[in-house]
Order: C-alpha cells, then structure tokens, then sequence
C-alpha cells in the first residue's frame, strides 16, 4: 500500500513536470543558457554518449539526445511519428546522432523493466528493434514483453536471463536517470541537441519538452548546426 510521504513525492513530481512541460513546449527550442538560469545551474550542461545506444554517422558532430519513458504516452506518440521523420531527414543522411537516454518516471510502475528489456535487446545488437517494438506494441505484462521479445531477438535464452537479473542494466538506467536531474527534466519526452566534441562528449544548445513537431526540432538541429561551423 502506497504511503502518505510517496504519495506526496509522486504528486509534487508530476506537479512539477506539468509546469516545466508546459512552459518549455509553449516555446519549441528552449536555449541552453536559459535552461541553465531556470535550474539554478552554473555551468554548461554536457552528456557523455559513450554510454548511451546512439544510432547514426559516428562522424556527426550535433547529437539530439531523447530522455524517454517506455510507459509514457507522449512517448510512444514521439516514437512512432516524429521520430522515424528525423530519422529519414537527419540521421540516415549523416547531419546527427540520434541516443536514447532512460528517465523511467516514479509514477509509471513498469518503466524500468521495460527499459531494461530494451537494453537486454541492445545485448544482442536488436536495440533499436526493441525500442520501436516496445513503443509501437505497448506490452505491460513480463508475458507481454516476453511475445515482443519473441519477434526481436534471436537468444530468447540470453534475453530472459537478462531482464530478470542484470545489475548492470539497473546502473546504466540509474545513470541516465541521474543525468536527466542534473538537466532539470522531470517530465518526458525531454530532447537535448547540441554538439559533439571529439571525446564523444555532447554540449547542450537547445532544449526541447514533450511531443514536438518536426519544425520544432528542425529548427534546434540547424541552430547546432550553424553553430559548429562557426568554430
């Protein structure tokens, strides 16, 4: 039975990604410098790729990074629609790296088994397979990710064993997670863009929260790419 104190963290957390959601998706991009002053943070915000599934030209030098939810339904909405649209005009024709980040939120009970499932998949190079499966299919039950994983992977064995114990999963999950709070995102989806330096390291530009359109990430994508040919 949920206590009173989860209770009120659980409202409080949706309260404040209500408001942040709402002012950020008033405005498309949001500048970095503008996230930064609104999350009390003093230094640019960076995210390693390195630990991350990313797909796209590894010599790209912009990056949209997506911190999402399996459970989450602005997410699936992102997932089937406008992200395949940046996939065929972005990250098929070599302008950015496209990675996935896990921000499971408290109020979505299956979200970390999902994403686990999702890297489980990632063991057996089936990643992105799984994450549009996942997204497209909606599976809630371990029965129901079970018949997903069926059509994805070809080690149902080696899958299996990895969703039911895998620490290593649960750090990398608890990692994005903690990069998510350091960026002020507490509701999703919630989209970095910004440019990559050699090291693999991401510098964010812009911002954008919940399901935008094309437009939207259009405009952030070409505003990073203008500004990496500037130096």
């Amino acid at each position: 039975m949920m206590t009173i104190s989860r209770l009120t963290v659980l409202v409080t957390a949706l309260a404040v990604g209500i408001q942040v959601f709402n002012v950020y998706r008033r405005h498309g991009p949001v500048p970095a410098a503008e996230v930064l002053r609104r999350n009390g943070l003093l230094r640019p915000a960076t995210l390693s790729l390195g630990r991350l599934q990313a797909k796209g030209n590894a010599e790209a030098r912009v990056a949209v990074v997506e911190f999402s939810d399996y459970e989450c339904s602005y997410c699936a909405q992102h997932a089937m629609t406008v992200g395949p649209a940046l996939d065929r005009e972005f990250v098929r024709t070599g302008v950015i790296r496209y990675a996935f980040s896990n921000n499971p939120l408290p109020i979505h009970a299956r979200a970390r088994y999902l994403a686990v499932a999702a890297l489980c998949a990632g063991q057996q190079n089936r990643y992105w397979e799984m994450h549009d499966a996942l997204f497209r299919e909606r599976p809630r039950t371990t029965d129901q990710v079970a018949a997903v994983a069926k059509s994805v992977v070809a080690d149902r064995t080696g899958f299996d064993g990895c969703v039911k114990e895998n620490p290593e999963m649960v750090r990398a999950i608890d990692a994005d997670v903690s990069s998510a709070r350091e960026l002020g995102f507490s509701s999703t989806p919630s989209f970095v863009v910004g440019t990559i330096s050699a090291d693999g390291v991401v510098t964010t530009d812009s911002v954008l929260v919940g399901a935008q359109p094309v437009e939207a990430f259009r405009k952030a994508i070409n505003q990073s790419v203008s500004r990496r040919f500037q130096h």
